[in-house]
C-alpha cells in the first residue's frame, strides 16, 4: 500500500497562484539571483511543516513500492548537482537518495547531451499524476505530455530552447502554478491509484487548492568526467490551500478562473464536468458584496 499524506492547509510564504488583480494568472515565470538572505529567492526553502514533509519522505523510501517515489538512471555522473545542493543545505555530500530525503522539495535532475534530454534522477514523494518510475530515462516532453496546454507552452523545439536558456543562464527560474482543485486534502495523486477526489455536491464542506512552486537551476557540466553533458535541477515544493481560509478576493479570483480559463487548471476534464456546480459552490461562499 502506498503512503498517504494529508495536510488541509500549508500556509505559503508569500504565494497565491491566482492573482486577484489578474484573475487568470498563474504568476508566470520569474528569474532570480539566489540569495540565502531573502526567503523568496532561496533555491531550497524550509518552513514550519518541514518535519512532516521529511517524515513522509522516509515513509515513501520504506514503502514496498519505493521505486514509484525515487529512481536513478545512473547513465551519467551527477556529482556537480549533488555537491551544489549539499552546499546550499549546509550538509556533507551523500547519495541522491540521502540528499533528496532531507529537503521539503521533490527533486528531479534533467540531463542534456547534443539534442537529447532525459530525466537522470527523480525523487517524487508528493506526486500529482506522475511518478519517478515513469519519469526517469524519458525526455522532458514525454514526461509532460499530460500537462494541460503543454504543447501550447513548451514542446519540441521550444523545449530545446527552454533547456538551453536554463543551462546557460546565471539566473534561476521560478514558476508558481500547476493548480488543481481537490475535494480531499490528500496530497498523493499517483498514476497507480484512483482519483482521490470524492463525490462533489453543493453541500460539500470544503475544497482544497493545490499548487506548486517550481524552481530550475542550470549546470553547464552536470558531473565529473561528463563535460559533454549539461542539465538542470528541477525542484518542486507543493502547497495545499483550504478554500475556507481564502480571502474573498482570492475566492472571487478562483471563481473567475473556473469560469473563464478552466483549461489552465490541472485535471480540467473534471473541472469541465463540474464547472457549473463549482461556480455555484464558490458563489454561495462569497460575501454578499462580492457576488
Amino acid at each position: 500500500m502506498l503512503p498517504s499524506f494529508k495536510l488541509e492547509h500549508h500556509d505559503p510564504y508569500d504565494y497565491f497562484p491566482l492573482d486577484p488583480i489578474a484573475p487568470n494568472s498563474q504568476m508566470g515565470l520569474r528569474k532570480f539571483i539566489p540569495s540565502e538572505e531573502d526567503h523568496r529567492n532561496r533555491i531550497i526553502q524550509s518552513d514550519s511543516q518541514f518535519e512532516k514533509f521529511i517524515e513522509h519522505k522516509k515513509n515513501c523510501l520504506q514503502a514496498d513500492f519505493y521505486h514509484y517515489f525515487i529512481k536513478e538512471h545512473k547513465k551519467v555522473c551527477i556529482k556537480n548537482v549533488i555537491s551544489d545542493l549539499s552546499l546550499l543545505m549546509g550538509r556533507e555530500e551523500g547519495s541522491f537518495s540521502e540528499l533528496s530525503s532531507c529537503m521539503q522539495e521533490d527533486v528531479v535532475i534533467v540531463c542534456q547531451e547534443a539534442d537529447n534530454n532525459w530525466v537522470e534522477a527523480a525523487s517524487i514523494c508528493f506526486p500529482n499524476g506522475w511518478d519517478a518510475w515513469g519519469a526517469v530515462g524519458n525526455s522532458f516532453d514525454h514526461v509532460h505530455e499530460k500537462v494541460p496546454n503543454i504543447k501550447n507552452i513548451v514542446y519540441g523545439e521550444r523545449t530545446k530552447k527552454m533547456i538551453k536558456a536554463i543551462i546557460e543562464s546565471n539566473y534561476c527560474f521560478e514558476r508558481v502554478g500547476a493548480i488543481s482543485i481537490n475535494t480531499s486534502p490528500e496530497w498523493i495523486r499517483h498514476p497507480a491509484q484512483a482519483d482521490p477526489r470524492e463525490s462533489f455536491t453543493v453541500n460539500t464542506d470544503n475544497l482544497y487548492i493545490r499548487f506548486e512552486r517550481q524552481v530550475c537551476k542550470g549546470y553547464q557540466e552536470i558531473g565529473e568526467n561528463s563535460s559533454s553533458v549539461s542539465g538542470f535541477v528541477f525542484l518542486i515544493k507543493t502547497y495545499m490551500l483550504s478554500f475556507n481560509r481564502l480571502t474573498n478576493p482570492q475566492r472571487r479570483c478562483l471563481l473567475r478562473t473556473v469560469e473563464e480559463n478552466p483549461k489552465g487548471l490541472y485535471y480540467h476534464s473534471w473541472i469541465a464536468q463540474h464547472q457549473d456546480l463549482l461556480m455555484e459552490w464558490i458563489s454561495l461562499r462569497l460575501n454578499d458584496s462580492e457576488r
